[in-house]
């Protein structure tokens, strides 16, 4: 039992990782619901017949337009942009 304390270390440092990389994305998914909401609405405003493609785009558009727009910021670390996280 010579490693224990290493493999606490390890352990410590793989759940500190794991928690950061849950913690990004919540800010990811909450482009993700807007960008489905935002398709919603645009495929609502046509036919039955084309609104899963209206849907498709719009949400795809939607993803393409804040790819470069921040949306979380670590105060003193980092920006991150969609496409970042």
């Amino acid at each position: 039992m010579q490693g224990k304390g290493l493999i606490r270390l390890f352990i410590i440092l793989l759940v500190l990782v794991s928690l950061l990389q849950i913690f990004y994305t919540f800010p990811t998914r909450r482009v993700e619901k807007e960008a489905t909401e935002y398709a919603e609405m645009k495929a609502a405003a046509v036919g039955e017949e084309q609104a899963y493609i209206v849907k498709k785009q719009a949400k795809s558009r939607y993803l393409d337009s804040m790819s470069s727009e921040t949306i979380f910021s670590i105060p003193l670390f980092a920006d991150y942009t969609y496409n970042d996280l």
